[in-house]
């Protein structure tokens, strides 16, 4: 009861509860009447006008307190579906986002990955046709960078062995001159 002290409900309950106590006298002598097989006499104070009068009293009391909490639980459910709707609404949005960045996601580790390996394919295509000139750009320290570093070590390192035996070839072809020439001779 403290928690309904000075509101609109506690009046109402407080007016029934006066009128309850003020016909608890009556009602007991209704009780007592019929339990003396005097049922005639029992019908006969429950009907009187002012028993009636009472008994549609404490009706309309609680019929308005029923109202007012039907009123009240009507609000409620009306609050409660508009803040379940703004619920789902949040939801939508956030798996919208959510879906949004998990494509601009994929499509950023396709584009990566799809670029550096175009670079190292570039790359091993020149090594193939038998250009050793160039060397991947790398960005990053992914598996892909890491990949197109292998190719740059190993396009340098056919460079020295090109290298060498281009020199090796050089000095076998002078050595093979000095050797012709001096057979001439």
């Amino acid at each position: 009861s403290t928690l309904l002290e000075g509101t609109p409900r506690m009046v109402v309950l407080k007016a029934y509860e006066t009128d309850w106590k003020a016909n608890k006298a009556v009602n007991d002598r209704v009780i007592e009447l019929a339990d003396a097989g005097r049922v005639a006499e029992a019908q006969a104070l429950l009907m009187s006008p002012e028993q009636q009068a009472g008994l549609s009293r404490r009706v309309g009391l609680l019929t308005t307190l029923s109202d007012d909490l039907l009123r009240e639980m009507e609000a409620n459910r009306v609050r409660v579906d508009a803040g379940f709707l703004r619920s789902m609404r949040n939801l939508l949005a956030i798996l919208a986002v959510a879906g949004l960045v998990s494509l601009a996601s994929g499509a950023w580790i396709v584009i990566t990955i799809g670029r550096g390996l175009r670079q190292a394919l570039a790359l091993s295509e020149r090594v193939a046709g038998g250009d050793l000139s160039g060397t991947a750009e790398i960005r990053g320290r992914d598996e892909i960078a890491a990949l197109l570093a292998a190719n740059n070590r190993m396009v340098v390192r056919l460079r020295e062995v090109v290298t060498s035996v281009s020199a090796t070839a050089g000095q076998v072809a002078e050595k093979s001159a000095l050797i012709a020439a001096s057979s001439e001779q």
